[in-house]
């Protein structure tokens, strides 16, 4: 029975020392104002674990004190990022990849064998402001050209107020990083009532 302690001890080690597998299916985020980044792993590895005894490091640089750290169930991570703070600085409109390099718990080894790609962080559009004196028709104006920053074709939603509805009322065209043209649908209108077109 002596021998019984040092096996528990032994066991827990080896339990506490188990290589953890990301699931890779990097999401995309905008650098600012996508407000969550899940991580999955393929086991059950954070059963038994509290919040604060996760430590994260990623490449690029994301500091614990940029987001709120939540586990979700027994193989699910979620950050929440804080107000004022970046997922990253990408610096083309194409983005970036966000590495998980490490993960620890209890301030223990490095779980993974590997870095794992857990989002594409890409940069956070700009919309310049039209000119107070810019008109459009509600059916008699075809077109609408935004201009801003950092547009791009893929995974790009526009909500509009009053709502316009994509490739139902408008067709998108991403003409470059910095200009994109509204093609108005023949039966649609821009609005119901004359009144201002706001992209929110």
């Amino acid at each position: 029975m002596r021998g019984v302690p040092a096996f528990l001890t032994l066991l827990t080690a080896m339990v506490a020392a188990a290589k953890v597998e990301i699931v890779e299916r990097p999401m995309i985020l905008y650098s600012q104002v996508s407000p969550k980044l899940r991580i999955q792993t393929k086991s059950p590895a954070f059963a038994g674990i509290l919040d604060k005894n996760v430590e994260l490091k990623f490449t690029p640089s994301l500091k614990p004190t940029a987001y709120n750290l939540t586990i979700a169930s027994d193989t699910v991570l979620t950050l929440t990022l804080l107000g004022g703070k970046k997922w990253a600085n990408p610096s083309q409109a194409d983005g970036m990849t966000l590495f998980l390099t490490d993960l620890r718990f209890h301030g223990g080894e490095n779980l993974l064998d590997d870095a794992a790609a857990v989002a594409t962080v890409i940069p956070t559009p700009t919309i310049d402001r039209a000119d107070e004196s810019a008109v459009i028709y509600q059916t008699g104006t075809s077109k609408l050209v935004i201009n801003g920053t950092n547009f791009r074709e893929k995974n790009m939603d526009l909500v509009f107020d009053p709502a316009l509805e994509r490739n139902k009322d408008y067709i998108l065209s991403v003409k470059s990083d910095k200009t994109m043209v509204l093609t108005r649908m023949t039966s649609a209108k821009w609005r119901e009532e004359p009144g201002p077109l706001k992209l929110r």
